[in-house]
């Protein structure tokens, strides 16, 4: 753990708010390599394939240990994932933003006034929001285990057994659904970290800052795998859903 100064601290926040409010360069990821990013596709193999196998693996030359898997799972797949995290996910032992409130109807998702307020829901090690820390222990769902395996071998990277997931809700008529600037340090190391988004598109913007400059990209996600290891996997992060972030010509 680093002992930053007051000075530098303040230069951190300046530089990452500074990014966060400019969301004028918006990149449509559908069209990869049409993006005028200097990027490289560094594995396409029919051995090591997700969900589709004509699906690549991309990286910025620029910023270190960031992976991006455009289109990756099939449309099956997708519709499966997103059944199951909403139906099974949400479910006892696994936690939810509700669980703190007194008990919670089931199945959660035949209660539409209960449902609406679902937020988040953690899966394996259970995250405490409160203490930022991890405590109980739920079975990790094998979908999840397997996607996340398959994810790390298409990106070349070796496997490490995921124990911990945390599933966020972002609702797409409520304007203020997004996931603040943060950074992923509870864990203390470096493993990969694997993000699948489904449903709707939103904005990802995700900035490396050290010193007084910053590396920040920043795009727009619709049916893509990203994988942050080692420098991008404990860089700053922030993500919302295309019409809270309002960027220009979206």
């Amino acid at each position: 753990m680093s002992n930053l100064s007051e000075t530098s601290t303040s230069q951190e926040v300046d530089l990452y708010r500074e990014s966060e409010c400019r969301f004028r360069d918006i990149h449509d990821w559908e069209s990869l390599t049409e993006s005028g990013l200097e990027i490289a596709d560094v594995h396409r193999s029919s051995r090591h394939f997700v969900g589709c196998r004509n699906a690549g693996v991309f990286a910025f030359r620029a910023v270190p240990d960031a992976y991006l898997l455009p289109a990756a799972l099939d449309d099956w797949q997708q519709v499966g994932l997103a059944y199951e995290a909403l139906s099974e996910f949400i479910e006892p032992p696994n936690k939810t933003n509700l669980s703190a409130h007194g008990e919670v109807p089931a199945p959660l998702w035949s209660h539409g006034h209960e449902f609406r307020k679902l937020r988040w829901a953690t899966l394996g090690w259970q995250y405490d929001w409160g203490s930022r820390s991890y405590t109980a222990v739920s079975a990790m769902p094998d979908s999840v285990s397997r996607l996340s395996a398959a994810v790390l071998r298409a990106a070349g990277i070796a496997e490490v057994p995921m124990t911990a997931a945390i599933v966020n809700f972002y609702h797409g008529h409520r304007i203020s659904d997004r996931l603040g600037g943060h950074v992923d340090d509870v864990d203390g190391d470096s493993s990969p970290l694997v993000s699948v988004s489904l449903g709707l598109p939103c904005i990802f913007l995700h900035e490396s800052i050290q010193g007084t400059s910053a590396c920040t990209f920043t795009f727009r996600i619709l049916k893509l795998i990203l994988v942050l290891r080692r420098v991008s996997r404990t860089a700053s992060s922030i993500c919302g859903d295309s019409g809270s972030l309002k960027p220009t010509g979206t």
